[in-house]
């Protein structure tokens, strides 16, 4: 997905990610800011073994201290959780509040990327009042494939 593209910039995400934490009376921990580096230097989405086993080189790390530090990256808007990979990815921006944020997950080679639609946001939000339900969130996910691999597939098997 060459037109994909995630935020590397680790000293402007740190810093977003210390202002959040700190609006929250929390802190960016050395071991967050660990994870949220080890997720800033990926493209795909990784699973908290895969965090673990990036960041147990340098020391062993408990799966349930990656977890946590997962949810606390999430709680803040710099990390989202793919459902559909019990596999997690970078945001490139939270979304607004009432945005519709669409998270695009490329089933051959699992590049995600992430764009608002104020239309498919329109109709949730009016599907959403008419059952008087609360979203958690307004992140979807959308399963399938960028134009990348698709433009490979019909090279390699073409007519």
């Amino acid at each position: 997905m060459a037109q994909m593209t995630r935020s590397t910039d680790l000293d402007g995400l740190i810093a977003l990610g210390t202002a959040r934490a700190r609006s929250r009376r929390q802190s960016l921990t050395p071991l967050r800011t660990q994870v949220l580096a080890v997720l800033a230097a990926q493209s795909r989405p990784l699973g908290a073994y895969d965090i673990q086993r990036a960041l147990s080189a340098s020391k062993h790390m408990s799966p349930i201290s990656i977890y946590r530090s997962l949810e606390f990256l999430m709680e803040i808007g710099l990390v989202h959780r793919l459902a559909t990979q019990s596999a997690y990815v970078l945001l490139k921006r939270p979304p607004a509040e009432n945005e519709t944020l669409l998270c695009l997950v490329c089933r051959s080679c699992g590049e995600v990327d992430e764009v608002s639609s104020p239309a498919v946001g329109q109709t949730l939000g009016s599907t959403l009042a008419a059952a008087s339900f609360t979203p958690a969130s307004r992140l979807m996910e959308v399963e399938g494939d960028c134009s990348d691999c698709r433009r490979r597939m019909s090279l390699s098997h073409p007519g």
